[in-house]
């Protein structure tokens, strides 16, 4: 929890980075989300054009993988813009020897 903890404290540092201003004016939005809706199957449908091979990675699928999951509490942050997803990445935290973040989704638009 610590490491969770950590993590979302370093991220909300970066969001007042001037990396992050500039994403901010460029109107984008960048928010945890609690459950994949039908709006990432259409991020789905437009992302999976660029990918030579990928598991399908529809809001049924990413649901089942990390949201209905018992065995873990994984934290969903997206990027979106004009309300639509541009991006999302899935992380976890855990403490073993030490804090552990890993990162075990990371999907965006190019450009």
């Amino acid at each position: 929890m610590a490491a969770a903890v950590n993590i979302i404290g370093r991220l909300n540092i970066l969001r007042f980075s001037k990396r992050m201003k500039k994403i901010l004016r460029n109107h984008l939005t960048i928010v945890e989300e609690k459950h994949f809706d039908e709006s990432y199957d259409d991020f789905w449908e437009r992302v999976s054009q660029y990918l030579k091979i990928s598991v399908v990675c529809g809001s049924e699928y990413l649901n089942w993988r990390y949201r209905d999951n018992p065995a873990y509490q994984y934290t969903v942050y997206e990027v979106r813009k004009n309300n639509q997803i541009l991006g999302f990445t899935v992380m976890d935290c855990f403490r073993e020897k030490y804090n552990v973040g890993r990162i075990l989704e990371f999907l965006v638009l190019p450009n």
